[in-house]
């Protein structure tokens, strides 16, 4: 079993109009990084490759994390249901919080 967390996609339209909202993801890695290196490097490889989607897939969402790159849907990240995950969804949100705080101030 899993819990997963996705970025925000506007599909109210024709899939050729669909458009993400605000996907920080990248740059929430490397502010994480700063503090947790190792999460950073968790959170990027808990992506869920994107395999099988249609060519015009506008879902399809490329990520780069230290050089290394993964092809996601709109930002799928899987976590397990375990305690050690649990705490990794709670910091992904506080920096997620705290980056959101600091372009506000």
């Amino acid at each position: 079993m899993h819990h997963s967390v996705q970025w925000y996609i506007i599909t109210n339209s024709k899939p050729e109009l669909w458009h993400r909202k605000a996907n920080p993801l990248e740059a929430l890695l490397e502010s994480i990084e700063t503090h947790s290196p190792e999460l950073a490097a968790r959170i990027f490889y808990n992506l869920n490759e994107c395999i099988g989607c249609r060519e015009q897939c506008y879902a399809k969402t490329p990520y780069t994390y230290q050089s290394e790159k993964r092809l996601t849907c709109h930002g799928h990240i899987f976590f397990k249901m375990s305690p050690p995950d649990f705490q990794d969804v709670r910091e992904l949100f506080g920096g997620l919080n705290s980056m959101l705080q600091n372009q506000a101030d």
